[in-house]
């Protein structure tokens, strides 16, 4: 029996009308799964009723259908044609026959609602048949290929006339082409042997106009005729013998002219790009309700296919930075004309993308912006003219690109790298710390040895991929210049985990107490992992800043960097001996811009570090600068989000250093000569050749707040951090309750009392402690040592094996259980959780099938200790409290284990339903995994699982991870929750 389930439905409130989709409506059509990527099924709406209904139920081969379209839309597969490469499906329109539902509470996991929100909207005033014309032919018509009118179901030709002509007066519901338009049947039932259908058709035609004069005023045949033609590529009739009821070759003579005048849109559609794949008819027809619900304007599909992944707020910026470097006007026509259109035709054409036309593409997506930032230039009126010739040549250059691809079984991505190749002498002299000169749209984050930069999307999409270590690419060469890279590896955070921050205060020689607490957290972690793999983004103030490049960029152990810590200190902090007076000695060290002497500070640590290696941890130090006091941060990365503005200040540094961002109220500085980005050696570079920077401690001894602020830019959509460590140096437990005199509380001391405040870190936690919600303040962390009195000075050599000994032995007691604590969330967040691909909804709920998995791979030294502690402590997950075994193997093989692998299964009824996912017996208590909880629905955004319409990494997947809606056979040997 065939079925056919409501696919939209519109139900109201007193004061509410709201546009159901129900996204099961697909698992009802009996196509092919495998196909329907390539399947370009042809939508033929029938509009009527009795008639209709008989007609239907004879093209589903007789079979009385089981409807449940009644006062709603339905979708019903040809059953002889669903195994064709473009088969019919049957669009059953009665939403027209039926008042509205009233709207209920109960909403099934499959249903995705969208109110109505048009401006003329009046929910007493507009009747239900206005609405119901409007959703026919500005929403499901521009999908069909044919829309079929039963006449006799709506009172006869006239009546449909003015159907018709209600439709047409408006602005087309799209902006295909009107060649790709649907076609019209109006089915007449006669009797007569003799029906004169070219006679009909006129009649009809002229029924339009006079419907057209009544409900308009429109008088003007022309002006009639184009309406018609920009909404419909022909009407057509078509008469049958007799009740469509009383024979079924009547019924099958219409379905037959159904299938040729498909056939004649399908061609159409094929001529003008507009042909659709089941799959990408599904996510535009979703994108379309959305549209519809909120807008009277034309949907356009070429935007719409960018909605998730728009082309970069900074491609003008980026364009203008091209401009800036090409040197002279034979290399703007020999070397940036063909650079850009073929870095737009890789932003354009990804793998999974529906092929537009190339004129459509350039006009919606990047003309606007070029002019922009052609405008933007300030040059002479003949240097304009050359840039609108420039523009014009790249628009060709894109076209016949667009088009030769799209003809050729050559990847956009393959096509790019050829071009890179035949332009690598000339871009060997490009070079920008702001631009990727690979695709014109980001910013770089990756830098090599020969100086060009790479954003995160291009070192994804042109890298190879290593298949034993997820999310790491491998580069050999530099695709600007050919350069040797030394097959530099990069690896990204998985998009499903969370996020991991440290951050370490200043404080001169006190510096030793975060150290010996990063220290005894690797203990207590005990699976001898690197430690670099335990964060994903750091910040350091002074020392911290010191601790954070001997670790996270010199690849240093904690104890290593402990030890070279102790070492060096006694040339770096040497005693000020300006005077002998305490408070003088700070007001000379405030207004000189150092706490203790910058010299110092390179000449022994320049020794130390050496040359920099390389680090996929994002790193920065804090600094200040000297005149406005205004924070830096010296980075090793750009970020892909926006810095908000709250400040006037523009900083302009000079020489080897670049300031990325100007106007935020803190700046990003990175170096220009990439060896040398971001080290000691730069920030001591930069201070002794700018002059303008002082320690960052007097801005941010702790930088939280600049931590967070950085974490929006580096992953604007991230959800809350998995862990935020802050580790401080030290904090005086001593408070004065003396009263108040002229000597004590004098000016000098006022000052001191400012400046001891500004650089308390302690205080600085307080303020942004205050400012978390009650529900995640639990993933924020500060470990800090009291001291019993003011605390030994910040450059107090001799204390320093006091104090290491002092903060020894109070981690490993008062303040134990917090590393303890620390070490737990950094366990818990080594495991993340993937979907293996849509979910798929079945019996009124969503089965959510895919795999927990470890951050640790197998190139890394704490994989085999992590997997004997989940062995002896029979460790386990629990999804939704159901507890799942973590490993299941003996302890044997675990010398070839490569990769952590646990299959799950769960079911939820929506997917916007949170779900939580813990691990107990590693951790002295449940912890979340990484990036839990959260909903099923930011799981699939992360992994871009509804990416249709492809991705900027030019990822290819699976064709089945994007289909969300056609049932699958249950897989085996899966913990099912």
């Amino acid at each position: 029996m065939a079925t056919q389930n409501k696919w939209i439905r519109l139900v109201q409130t007193k004061h509410q009308i709201t546009l159901i989709e129900h996204k099961d409506a697909y698992a009802s059509l009996p196509l092919i799964q495998p196909k329907t990527f390539c399947q370009t099924p042809a939508l033929i709406m029938l509009i009527g009723k009795t008639s209709k209904s008989i007609a239907l139920n004879n093209f589903l081969n007789g079979e009385n259908s089981e409807s449940n379209s009644q006062g709603a839309i339905g979708l019903c597969a040809d059953p002889l044609t669903y195994k064709e490469d473009s088969p019919l499906i049957y669009v059953d329109c009665d939403l027209h026959n039926f008042p509205l539902e009233r709207d209920s509470e109960y909403h099934r996991g499959d249903m995705i609602r969208h109110p109505i929100l048009w401006p003329e909207l009046d929910v007493d005033t507009m009747t239900t048949e206005a609405i119901v014309s409007r959703l026919y032919i500005r929403l499901v018509a521009p999908f069909s290929s044919v829309i079929c009118f039963f006449g006799s179901d709506h009172g006869g030709m006239r009546a449909t006339a003015r159907r018709l002509a209600s439709w047409t007066i408006s602005k087309p519901p799209s902006d295909l082409p009107s060649d790709a338009a649907p076609r019209v049947l109006v089915v007449v039932e006669t009797t007569c042997a003799t029906f004169n259908t070219k006679a009909a058709e006129q009649k009809l035609f002229q029924y339009i106009t006079e419907e057209s004069y009544k409900m308009y005023g429109l008088i003007d045949f022309e002006q009639v005729k184009s309406n018609l033609e920009r909404h419909f590529q022909d009407i057509k009739i078509i008469y049958v013998e007799g009740r469509l009821g009383r024979s079924k070759q009547a019924a099958e003579v219409l379905r037959e002219r159904i299938i040729l005048e498909a056939s004649k849109a399908q061609r159409a559609r094929t001529d003008h790009n507009a042909l659709l794949t089941f799959g990408h008819f599904q996510a535009f027809f979703h994108l379309a309700c959305s549209h519809f619900s909120s807008s009277s304007l034309p949907f356009q599909f070429v935007l719409a296919s960018r909605l998730r992944n728009p082309v970069s707020h900074g491609f003008s910026k980026h364009l203008d930075e091209l401009l800036r470097l090409t040197p002279t006007e034979d290399a703007l026509w020999g070397v940036s004309v063909p650079l850009l259109a073929s870095a737009l035709v890789l932003d354009s054409c990804r793998p999974g993308m529906h092929v537009f036309p190339a004129t459509t593409v350039f006009s919606q997506l990047y003309q606007e912006t070029c002019e922009i930032a052609i405008q933007q230039c300030e040059v002479t009126k003949s240097i304009r003219d050359v840039l609108a010739r420039f523009m014009k040549l790249v628009r060709v250059h894109f076209e016949q690109l667009y088009k030769s691809l799209a003809f050729t079984s050559t990847t956009a991505s393959r096509s790019h790298r050829l071009r890179l190749l035949d332009l690598k002498t000339q871009l060997s002299a490009f070079r920008s710390h702001t631009t990727c000169l690979c695709c014109l749209m980001r910013m770089p984050e990756k830098v090599f040895t020969c100086g060009h930069g790479l954003c995160d999307t291009c070192v994804q999409v042109f890298g190879t991929a290593l298949k034993r270590e997820p999310y790491s690419y491998l580069i050999n060469l530099c695709l600007l210049c050919g350069a040797n890279n030394r097959n530099r590896k990069f690896r990204y955070q998985p998009p499903t985990a969370g996020l991991r921050i440290l951050c370490l205060d200043g404080g001169g020689i006190k510096g030793i107490i975060p150290l010996v607490v990063l220290v005894h957290i690797q203990q207590e972690l005990g699976i001898d992992c690197l430690f670099q793999d335990l964060f994903d983004s750091v910040y350091g103030t002074s020392s911290g800043g010191l601790i954070t490049l001997g670790i996270f960029l010199m690849m240093w152990s904690p104890q290593e960097c402990l030890s070279k810590f102790e070492e060096l200190s006694h040339k770096a902090f040497d005693r000020w001996r300006v005077s002998r007076q305490r408070v003088q000695d700070l007001i000379v060290s405030y207004f000189t811009d150092c706490l203790y002497k910058t010299s110092s500070v390179e000449n022994a640590f320049l020794s130390a570090f050496g040359s920099k290696r390389g680090s996929n941890t994002k790193v920065a130090v804090t600094a200040t600068t000297a005149r406005e006091t205004t924070p830096c941060i010296f980075a090793n990365y750009n970020g892909i989000g926006r810095r908000v503005s709250n400040s006037g200040e523009t900083f302009i540094p000079k020489k080897n250093m670049q300031c990325v961002n100007l106007r935020t109220g803190y700046n990003l500085v990175r170096s220009v000569v990439p060896d040398q980005d971001i080290s000691i050696k730069d920030a001591s570079k930069a201070i002794k050749g700018l002059g303008t920077f002082q320690d960052g401690g007097l801005e941010h001894n702790n930088p939280i707040h600049l931590a967070m602020w950085e974490k929006r830019v580096i992953w604007p959509t991230a959800g809350e951090p998995d862990l935020v460590l802050s580790l401080g140096t030290g904090a005086s437990s001593t408070t004065s309750e003396d009263t108040g005199s002229p000597i004590r509380d004098g000016y000098p001391r006022r000052l001191l009392h400012s400046f001891l405040q500004n650089i308390d870190g302690e205080k600085a936690w307080r303020r942004f402690k205050n400012t978390l919600s009650s529900d995640i303040e639990d993933r924020y962390h500060r470990i800090n040592i009291s001291f019993d009195g003011p605390g030994p000075d910040l450059d107090d050599v001799s204390m320093i094996g006091k104090l290491k000994e002092q903060a020894t032995q109070w981690i490993r007691t008062d303040c134990h259980p917090q590393a303890v604590t620390a070490a737990d969330y950094l366990l818990a967040s080594l495991f993340y959780f993937e979907l293996d691909g849509m979910p798929v909804y079945r019996e009124n709920q969503f089965e959510c099938t895919g795999q927990i998995l470890c951050r640790l791979h197998g190139s890394s030294p704490g994989l085999i200790g992590l997997t004997r502690r989940l062995i002896s402590t029979s460790a386990t997950f629990l999804i939704g409290g159901r507890p799942i075994t973590c490993f299941d193997l003996p302890e044997a093989p675990l010398t070839c284990f490569s990769q952590f692998k646990k299959k799950v299964q769960f079911t939820v009824l929506n997917t916007h339903d949170i779900i939580d996912i813990t691990i107990k017996g590693i951790t002295m208590q449940p912890r979340h995994i990484s990036g839990f909880p959260r909903t099923v629905n930011d799981l699939i955004d992360a992994q871009g699982l509804d990416g249709s319409f492809g991705y900027a990494a030019h990822i290819i997947r699976e064709k089945s991870d994007t289909l969300p809606d056609l049932p699958v056979n249950r897989k085996r040997g899966a913990d099912m929750i």
